[in-house]
């Protein structure tokens, strides 16, 4: 169990009972991860993900299975130091999945919802990346900046050097597939018809 001051993560039928969040970095090394944990618009979980991201589909299912079980809230840190921590959490109510990015000051002290994939909040890139580059080594950068990226709603100021930090990433991350065209994907998405809600996309999600 992983404990979130401030954040209910026990679900509406465990009101007094133990909190559902555990914490999920295993889940990093998952085949097919970053296919079914980055939103890319007008993508649902089918043969063209997994041929853009060089996964299995079945593994790509697989693993958003266990990121979305009803029974475990998968919680991915990224502590900040001296400036705080976040966390991203896999907010798993039965016919409600949605994605949490939680805020809190430091150790001990309560977490706030700073952005959701239900559609509130955002994050900009400078934040992003300000996250990402308090990473101590280039995986957990990379990690870091592919955990927070479906909160990006707006497009970078610069997007042609968000798209090669992103496809760097991904490929640090170990992304097989295009990376260059997945990082156009989340920088452009805007142009795609707009953001929906990590989880959404397809009826097979």
């Amino acid at each position: 169990m992983t404990l979130l001051p401030g954040y209910d993560d026990r679900g509406p039928d465990e009101s007094d009972g133990p909190g559902l969040a555990v914490d999920g970095s295993a889940l990093l090394d998952l085949p097919g991860f970053w296919a079914a944990h980055l939103d890319l618009v007008g993508l649902d979980l089918d043969e063209e993900l997994a041929e853009l991201f060089g996964d299995r589909l079945a593994d790509i299912r697989a693993t958003y299975d266990r990121l979305t079980d009803l029974r475990t809230w998968p919680v991915f840190p990224v502590d900040l130091g001296d400036r705080g921590r976040l966390a991203v959490v896999y907010r798993n109510f039965d016919g409600d999945l949605g994605v949490d990015y939680l805020s809190s000051p430091g150790a001990g002290r309560d977490y706030q919802v700073i952005a959701s994939s239900d559609g509130g909040g955002s994050l900009s890139w400078a934040e992003i990346v300000a996250a990402a580059d308090h990473q101590p080594d280039p995986l957990s950068r990379a990690r870091a900046l592919l955990l927070l990226t479906p909160m990006l709603y707006d497009t970078p100021p610069d997007p042609a050097a968000a798209i090669d930090r992103l496809a760097d990433a991904l490929r640090t991350a170990g992304v097989a597939g295009d990376v260059t065209a997945i990082a156009g994907r989340i920088v452009h998405r805007d142009d795609e018809g707009g953001q929906q809600p990590a989880g959404s996309a397809g009826v097979d999600r």
